[in-house]
């Protein structure tokens, strides 16, 4: 879902900011350190909203007003980062070096995935993502960035902070399966591919 959103941010840009006058050089990078930081925090709110979304199926069909929430909170974020890329790509001259960044951080990103969900679970891994695109705001703001930088830093160290604090205390999980509201698990484990939950089993008779 972030290939909607990207393209979205790509077309804003080319539609709006392009056309009635784009930042000015010496903006540019104070634009993209708030492009970069509404991406970072509209992670964040997406992943709690979506987790907090009651999930009712239909006999064997989810709800296509809860694909259409899925579909809009998934691609939502990425809005922003796709106008960052449009500016980017269409400001600096040696774009040739961006992409090549751009390349070795999806890189690094794949690498990293399956490193970070283990011990911090799917939530906690999206908290962390959104960290480091604000960390990514604010090392573009710069000493001249003043609030946006500062507020970059802030909302660094409290989404890293939360994903970590998650672990244990599970505000951000999966709350919602095919058949109703999911028990508090007595064990849940996220790997690259799959979810494993442990959950109270209240039958008397577990196999009849």
């Amino acid at each position: 879902m972030s290939e909607p959103g990207l393209a979205a941010g790509d077309r804003r840009i080319a539609l709006t900011l392009l056309r009635i006058g784009p930042f000015a050089p010496r903006n540019l990078e104070l634009g993209l350190a708030r492009l970069a930081l509404a991406g970072g925090l509209g992670m964040a709110a997406a992943i709690t909203a979506q987790l907090s979304l009651p999930l009712q199926f239909q006999g064997y069909s989810v709800p296509g007003a809860y694909l259409l929430a899925t579909y809009l909170l998934s691609a939502a974020p990425f809005v922003p980062a796709g106008a960052c890329i449009c500016l980017c790509l269409t400001r600096y001259r040696r774009v040739g070096m961006l992409y090549a960044a751009d390349l070795a951080g999806a890189g690094l990103g794949c690498a990293a995935f399956p490193l970070l969900i283990a011990p911090l679970g799917g939530p906690g891994a999206v908290l962390l993502a959104g960290a480091l695109l604000c960390a990514a705001a604010a090392v573009a703001a710069g000493r001249r960035g003043g609030a946006t930088a500062r507020g970059a830093w802030v909302a660094t160290a409290v989404l890293a902070l939360v994903a970590t604090a998650n672990v244990s205390g599970q505000w951000l999980r999966v709350r919602w399966r095919h058949d109703g509201a999911v028990p508090t698990p007595l064990l849940e484990r996220w790997n690259a591919f799959s979810r494993i939950m442990v959950t109270p089993y209240d039958d008397p008779l577990p196999f009849g």
